[in-house]
């Protein structure tokens, strides 16, 4: 992809540059933010948080592994606001540790150097972050919903036990656990009302991402949408044929693509054009009356789409054991299951 280099930089200080000793010794302002961002989702929700937060000014790195058409549309979205900016593209590395490195040693000085009041972060679990946060060991922490793991019962925001390796990866980078992260939390913003967060028992904030009082003609057709996934990644070739099979018969209008999706599950139904946003504004933004039927496997998409809007239809294998939690979670969000085959 093109028009955003590793390092973007903003009206004001070069981001390259590190702040001289003179610039690392000021006393910066008291509203002075560090936002940390790591996915599309993450971003649209920030949107909502800074604006009740409002910090006087704020820095911004967005932190990806993917380098998708989302990620630089709402890098931009938010750097627009930021005094400095860094949109920090690190692929995956074969082993992991590798990644943690370079995406460490590829940020600016300018985001360890200065000195900020506040710091608002999603991905605790970034070892990137984390280790931010540590040099930032002052600044108030505001965290905020991480998509579906935050309120998934067995999240991995709640692995207090970390494995060998996590232990390992948390000494050589010399940061704090989880744990000691996640409580250094003083407000939490979740998009998820109703639902027990794993930030508990911060304090939260609810905020509402898309409006959910829109008026739909009821007397038109429905417009159905399949809400693409990488499926071959957890389901056997055998579940995704009937999967592909059932979904053919429902006269599917558009299909949403994930990011990490290879090859469309039906590829002659037409993409819906996203440009660039997540795929609840791209679902959302039809401007139209009609009433929408959403069809899907377990994804947060399908939680997080107000269901007054939407009728949802998760699409499971019938031999999953029992009702897990995310199938809990679905129907608390107002999702109808489908076990396949039916």
């Amino acid at each position: 992809m093109s028009g955003i280099p590793p390092i973007c930089t903003l009206p004001g200080r070069m981001i390259g540059d590190p702040f001289d000793s003179h610039d690392a010794a000021m006393s910066l302002p008291e509203n002075e933010a560090l936002v940390l961002c790591r996915t599309p989702f993450q971003a649209v929700i920030l949107r909502e948080v800074l604006k009740q937060e409002r910090p006087a000014v704020r820095d911004l790195v967005y932190l990806t592994h993917d380098d998708a058409t989302e990620d630089r549309h709402y890098f931009l979205e938010l750097a627009a606001c930021a005094r400095a900016a860094q949109y920090l593209y690190v692929p995956s590395q074969r082993f992991d540790i590798l990644t943690h490195i370079y995406a460490w040693r590829q940020l600016s000085q300018q985001f360890k150097l200065a000195s900020y009041s506040q710091v608002y972060a999603a991905s605790l679990n970034s070892l990137v972050f984390r280790k931010l946060l540590a040099h930032h060991p002052a600044a108030k922490l505001v965290s905020f919903d991480d998509g579906a793991a935050n309120i998934v019962p067995n999240s991995m925001y709640l692995n207090d036990r970390p494995g060998p390796r996590a232990r390992i990866y948390e000494a050589s980078f010399r940061i704090p656990s989880l744990r000691k992260i996640r409580d250094r939390s003083v407000l939490h913003y979740s998009v998820y009302p109703g639902f027990d967060n794993v930030m508990a028992p911060t304090p939260t904030r609810h905020i509402s991402l898309f409006p959910d009082d829109v008026a739909v003609d009821r007397s038109q057709a429905s417009v159905r949408v399949l809400i693409g996934q990488p499926f071959h990644e957890y389901l056997p070739q055998p579940r995704v044929a009937e999967l592909r099979a059932w979904l053919a018969t429902k006269e599917i209008d558009y299909y949403v693509t994930h990011p990490r999706e290879k090859c469309p599950l039906l590829p002659q139904v037409p993409i819906l054009a996203k440009a660039g946003r997540v795929a609840e504004e791209a679902i959302l933004s039809f401007g139209s009356t009609r009433p929408l039927t959403m069809y899907g496997g377990f994804s947060s998409v399908m939680l997080n789409i107000p269901n007054s809007l939407v009728e949802k239809i998760m699409v499971l294998p019938k031999d999953a054991p029992g009702l897990t939690d995310y199938e809990i979670l679905a129907l608390k969000a107002g999702c109808r299951i489908i076990r396949l085959p039916d």
